[in-house]
């Protein structure tokens, strides 16, 4: 389990979210795909 205070110290250093596996090593697939998508097709980032 995440602790309040872990994804509030994140927030606190700049973060823009906080992902948390779950326990379930079986539904780890589903979990990266997502987060794949998500930073390959929804996230822009600032050009540098």
């Amino acid at each position: 389990m995440v602790s309040r205070e872990d994804v509030k110290a994140s927030y606190a250093k700049q973060a823009n979210g906080y992902v948390i596996k779950h326990p379930d090593i079986t539904k780890w697939s589903f979990y990266f795909e997502n987060l794949s998508y998500f930073w390959s097709g929804t996230m822009s980032l600032p050009k540098p």
